[in-house]
């Protein structure tokens, strides 16, 4: 088979998922190296906003078949106290598990010659092609795709010094059917927030952030830092109660830079996208759109010939509004007084959470 191709997309995620499609139903001849080769459990909310699920379809993915679990509702907890209001679309609570396995499929489908369980050790401009290097082949492209999600390839790092995120999958409990049942819940406390809505199968994923002092408050014990959170917030104790991990560990990645754009230009045929590209400011949940549109558009941009610097500033361009409100939102809730309002006002008025939802959620989709 030959090593040449249109695109090489290095890393499976949903950014280079959705890349990689575009370009083989254009036509395109385009490998896929993800370092897996099984699914694997992946630092994410699970959570899927109506722009990502329009994303979706236009992938190919119907997100009336998906077997998710429907959110219409967003419940901010602090301490002791709790407030709902509408998110003003419907989303849908889906396992990345399971959202990374049908898009690598349809990959498949599609043309997408995908290689599991490759680790790339080097990616480089080579005589006006770009050259992808593996433990056991090279492989040369037109172009290429650096969409390795939050974790960074040695070549391209990003430097970051945020906290430390976790995800778990837990079978709900009772406690947690009833109160996630249409919901996407957000605990905060000092130093992040643990988020919780339910998946298919019966499912509940729980996702949070552990700073410095949490780290050594637990000693770096993930079933402790729960315990500890659980103390701090009655709606995270109670979807916790009567849970069962489904894994021995959770996913983790340290040092997330949170609120993070890759400024510089790494090579005109070399796109970055999702993670590499712009992390958003927690507490947005729109991360998955932010990739899925990435992946979409540096594809399309690759089609008309556009270079990787002029579609990365303008889609970079496209987010600041968007970043700039996830940002004071993060502001907000980083410190006590500020959740404090922010749910009292919630409490009275949850149009303010509605309308704030909006504000953070990928525009033009």
């Amino acid at each position: 088979m030959s090593t040449t191709y249109d695109a090489i997309v290095v890393g499976g995620s949903l950014a280079g998922c959705a890349f990689a499609m575009t370009l083989a139903r254009a036509g395109k001849r385009v490998a896929l190296i993800e370092r897996t080769r099984n699914a694997q459990p992946k630092v994410c909310g699970d959570f899927l906003s109506a722009e990502a699920l329009v994303l979706l379809e236009r992938l190919g993915l119907d997100p009336e078949h998906l077997d998710g679990h429907r959110i219409g509702t967003f419940r901010m907890a602090v301490a002791d106290r709790a407030a709902d209001a509408p998110l003003g679309f419907s989303g849908l609570g889906m396992s990345r598990l399971r959202l990374d396995e049908d898009l690598l499929g349809a990959c498949v489908e599609a043309g997408v010659h995908v290689m599991r369980g490759q680790t790339v050790k080097a990616v480089e401009p080579a005589n006006g092609m770009i050259r992808v290097r593996t433990g056991d082949r090279v492989l040369h492209g037109g172009c290429a795709a650096l969409a390795t999600g939050k974790h960074n390839l040695r070549c391209f790092p990003r430097h970051g010094d945020g906290p430390t995120a976790y995800k778990m999958t837990f079978k709900a409990g009772e406690c947690a059917r009833q109160m996630l049942d249409g919901v996407v819940q957000l605990a905060l406390y000092d130093g992040g927030y643990a988020g919780a809505c339910l998946i298919e199968g019966g499912g509940m994923t729980v996702c949070w952030l552990a700073e410095e002092a949490l780290m050594r408050e637990s000693a770096g014990c993930w079933r402790q830092q729960l315990a500890i959170l659980s103390g701090r917030s009655t709606a995270l104790a109670d979807v916790l109660r009567g849970a069962r991990p489904e894994f021995d560990k959770p996913a983790t990645v340290s040092a997330l830079p949170f609120g993070y754009m890759r400024r510089d230009e790494i090579a005109p045929q070399i796109y970055p996208l999702g993670d590499q590209l712009a992390v958003i400011p927690p507490l947005a949940g729109d991360g998955t759109s932010i990739a899925l549109k990435s992946g979409i558009d540096a594809a399309e941009a690759m089609l008309r010939g556009q270079p990787a610097d002029a579609f990365q500033e303008g889609f970079l361009h496209k987010l600041r509004a968007q970043f700039g409100w996830a940002s004071a939102v993060q502001a907000v809730f980083g410190n006590a007084y500020g959740r404090k309002v922010a749910i009292g006002s919630v409490r009275m008025f949850p149009g303010i959470a509605t309308w704030l939802s909006q504000r953070t959620r990928l525009a033009g989709v």
